[in-house]
Formats: C-alpha cells, sequence, structure tokens
C-alpha cells in the first residue's frame, strides 16, 4: 500500500505573519537594537536637518534607518543594495522596518547626511554601556588595523608615475587609431578604456597643477585621494588605517577613529585625549607600532599609567638588516649628566656633543671620534667602511631618542617587572579577537565608500555593530 502524504508544494504563494513580540525573544540582537534606539537615542539632532515640517514628502524615519544599518552591519552584510534585498524577506529586518522597503540610494544618502550624528549614537552608547556597568576604563587596549579602500593600484602613483602613465596611454591611444584607419584591428572598448583613463589622470594633473596642494611625492588613488598605501602582512595595497580602543571586561569598543596615516606612532595621542573626554584613564597597554618618546612623555606628562614596550629597531634591541654585521650608534652607551652628552663607542672612548643639528628633516646629536683612536682599535673594520688618517668617525643620534632615555629606561623596567608583564599580556586578549572577528568573522575586509569622512562614518557604524554583539550577549543572552 502506498504512503499518503500532506500536500506539499514550494512554488505556491506565502504569506508570512510576522510576531513582533516572538521575534524580540528569539533575537537578542533585534532585540538590544530596538530598545537602545527606542530609549536612549533622541532624533532631535536628526530632525534639525529636515526642512519638510511645512511642505515637501514626509523623511524616512531615522530611527527605522539607524536600527535596520546597526542590524545588517552586525550581521555581515554591509552592502546598500543587499540591506534593500534584505527588507523584502528578513523577517528581522521587516519587523524593524515596520514592513517597508528601504532604498539602497536612500541608505547612502542616510548616511552620507548624518556622519556627526552617527558619530554622537556612538559617542552615547558608550556612556550608556559605561552606566550599565559594562565598560572597566581601569585597562584600555588601543590598536590599529589596515583596512582596503575603494580603489586600484592602476591609478595609484605621484605626479612623476602619473605623467608617465599619460605618456604611455597617449602612445597607445595613437596607436589603436592608426591600425583602427587602416582597416587592420577593431578594438573599440579598449580605446575607450584608454580615453577614460586618460580623462582622468587630466583632470588630476590640471587639479594638482592650479591648486599646488599635493606633495609631489605622495603617491594618491585617483579613486579615492584620500586613501593611501598601508602595509599590513608583508602586503602593500591602498587602504586606510582604523584605530580601535576597547576595553578590558567585556571588550567592548570605546573609541574609534580613520586615518590615511601608514603609522601609528602619531595617532596614540589623539585616542588617549578621546578617552579623556568620556572618563579618565587609569592604564593604557598598546604595542610597539605606537612607541615614540612623545608619546611616553604625553604619559607621564597626563598621569597615564602607560604601557608601551620599545620597537626592536627602535630600541637597541635588534639593528636593520643591512646594517646587522656592523657597528652603529645603537652599539654606543649614550648619557647625560650634568647637562653634558656623552657617547662611549664599542672601543672605549668617550666623547662629547653640543647642540643637535638639523638633517634630512630631524634634529641630530653628533658624535666625534678621532681617526688617531680609531687605528688601532679592534673594531676598526666594523666600525669604518673606508678609513682614512685624519678622517673621524661620526656617530648621530636622533635628539628625542637621546633626551628621553630616562624616560624610556623606565618604561623598559615596568615592562620587565613581574605585575608590567601581566598587564602587556592581556593586550592581544583584548583588542586583537575584535579586529579577528570584525575582519574574518563578519567579513569586513574592505570600504566601498570613498573619502575620509565616510569611511570614518562607516567604521563607526561597524564599531557600533559590534557592541550591539556584546549587548545582546550581556543583557538579553
Amino acid at each position: 500500500m502506498k504512503a499518503r502524504y500532506h500536500d506539499y508544494c514550494t512554488e505556491q504563494t506565502f504569506f508570512i505573519q510576522i510576531n513582533p513580540a516572538e521575534i524580540r525573544n528569539n533575537n537578542p540582537l533585534v532585540a538590544a537594537i530596538d530598545d537602545f534606539i527606542e530609549n536612549h537615542i533622541s532624533l532631535e539632532i536628526f530632525s534639525e536637518k529636515c526642512s519638510n515640517s511645512i511642505k515637501g514628502a514626509p523623511a524616512v524615519h531615522a530611527g527605522m534607518m539607524l536600527k535596520v544599518i546597526f542590524y545588517c552591519y552586525a550581521s555581515g552584510c554591509y552592502s546598500s543594495r543587499d540591506i534593500e534585498k534584505r527588507s523584502s524577506w528578513d523577517q528581522n529586518v521587516i519587523f524593524l522596518t515596520a514592513n517597508r522597503t528601504i532604498d539602497h540610494s536612500t541608505i547612502c544618502r542616510f548616511i552620507e547626511k548624518y556622519p556627526d550624528e552617527i558619530r554622537d549614537v556612538f559617542t552615547k552608547m558608550v556612556y550608556v554601556l559605561n552606566d550599565m556597568g559594562f565598560v572597566d576604563y581601569d585597562l584600555v587596549a588601543i590598536d590599529g588595523t589596515k583596512i582596503h579602500g575603494y580603489g586600484s593600484k592602476e591609478f595609484t602613483g605621484n605626479m612623476s608615475e602619473f605623467m608617465e602613465q599619460k605618456n604611455r596611454i597617449e602612445k597607445n591611444i595613437s596607436r589603436l587609431m592608426n591600425e583602427a584607419n587602416k582597416g587592420t584591428v577593431n578594438q573599440e572598448k579598449k580605446l575607450n578604456r584608454w580615453k577614460n583613463n586618460l580623462q582622468k589622470i587630466n583632470s588630476f594633473l590640471e587639479e594638482t597643477q592650479n591648486s599646488a596642494s599635493e606633495d609631489e611625492n605622495t603617491k594618491i588613488n585617483l579613486t579615492d585621494r584620500d586613501a593611501r598605501l598601508v602595509k599590513d602582512q608583508g602586503k602593500i595595497y591602498i587602504g586606510y588605517n582604523c584605530q580601535t580602543a576597547a576595553d578590558s571586561e567585556n571588550d567592548l569598543i570605546i573609541g574609534c577613529n580613520v586615518t590615511n596615516s601608514a603609522s601609528d606612532r602619531t595617532q596614540l595621542v589623539p585616542m588617549i585625549n578621546e578617552l579623556k573626554k568620556q572618563q579618565p584613564v587609569i592604564r593604557i597597554v598598546a604595542d610597539a607600532g605606537y612607541f615614540s618618546s612623545e608619546n611616553i612623555e604625553y604619559a607621564e606628562e597626563n598621569n597615564i599609567d602607560l604601557y608601551l614596550p620599545e620597537g626592536k629597531l627602535d630600541g637597541g634591541v635588534q639593528k636593520k638588516r643591512k646594517t646587522a654585521d656592523r657597528v652603529t650608534s645603537k652599539d654606543c652607551i649614550i648619557s647625560t649628566d650634568d647637562n653634558r652628552r656623552t657617547l662611549t663607542c664599542p672601543g672605549g672612548f668617550t666623547t662629547e656633543t653640543g647642540d643637535a643639528v638639523h638633517d634630512h628633516g630631524n634634529f641630530f646629536y653628533r658624535f666625534y671620534i678621532p681617526s688617531t683612536y680609531c687605528a688601532n682599535c679592534r673594531f676598526k673594520d666594523k666600525c669604518h667602511t673606508s678609513f682614512k688618517t685624519g678622517k673621524s668617525k661620526r656617530f648621530n643620534v636622533k635628539r628625542e631618542y637621546f633626551d628621553s632615555q630616562l624616560a624610556r629606561e623606565k618604561m623598559r623596567d615596568k615592562l620587565r617587572s613581574p605585575e608590567g608583564k601581566a598587564v602587556y599580556n592581556q593586550r592581544s586578549c583584548i583588542i586583537e579577537h575584535i579586529f579577528g572577528e570584525i575582519k574574518e568573522y563578519k567579513k569586513f575586509r574592505r570600504f566601498y565608500h570613498r573619502g575620509l569622512t565616510k569611511v570614518n562614518t562607516i567604521w563607526t557604524i561597524v564599531c557600533i555593530a559590534h557592541n550591539f554583539r556584546k549587548l545582546a550577549k550581556l543583557q538579553y543572552g
């Protein structure tokens, strides 16, 4: 006897009933976002930019837009077109939009129109999380991660490189035009592409020559003028440096910023100043990429317990590969006593110096060892590239490195202590997995917006979304 089954057909039309209570109960992330926007965010700051109180079409509800954008970013959906599609099939998005469809252009315009207001939402969120007892300012970790920008290497270079590329494209266009006139080949698509590239390069060169705002040696991208070349794990690409500060208790992001500077050294003080606006920070830990004498001295002046290791190449622990087998200033002993600056070379000769000398953008103290002493020194072959009688050996030491010797020694001793090791070992556990969650788990590896202002807004939304994931587990999980 054959079995009987209920009717089953996947091609039928579905009418799905959405129960708001069930959605909130079964999805802590939706509940966290919905409650936070409704109870803690004032929409007056968004209404100030709307001028349709008397006439004009109704504006899209700012609270709805915030909820949908934060939920989709927290779910790993970053494309405005994908968010638009979700509003028609994802029941969580349908609940947050109250069954309204959002156009992708509306999402882009909203993000572009309210950068300061979205930043205020992040600030308010940190304040509320701290008031709820979820944020611990006793130990804060600061680090940066590199994110790809919206641009290709084809249109990346400086003035001279773009001039060479322009000449090369003009020759290729001329060659193709001659071949087309002879009727030997028809490559209209390639010709149009080269003409568009040439037009883009010509417009950039005209703007640069008229404004003189760009450095001739600075490499920029024509698609995104604010993006710069960054280095990440041995790879060099066009991108941004995303700075982030996180607390040690629940790994919540309490500070964020985006810069187009590839180095982290100049970003520590701005991040500390941002944290100081929220609450006095007791201890801050950062990796060696932030090390500089100015950062250590700034922390001492502002009574901040900073844990910042000295870079291997900066602190004399390790030399560069090309000078690894040679005697340099890193092999010498420097000291300051009663305003006397002295240097003792590996051969044992002690010399003094006066004021610093400006050279190649930095100030250096110059120490000279007489050739009469170097003639019989056992380090002569490693110290001199070509020894000549009467030519002194000169050691250059950066002024900021020399003058901050005591501060660096204190920092080195603090990090070597058992307490310092225990504090610094927490750094990677606090901040590194946050980047791993954002870039690997949620697949945010590239900005699809151009310009530093828009990129800053997008990274702020990404950080808010991360905090909502944490809040959903802490309060609703």
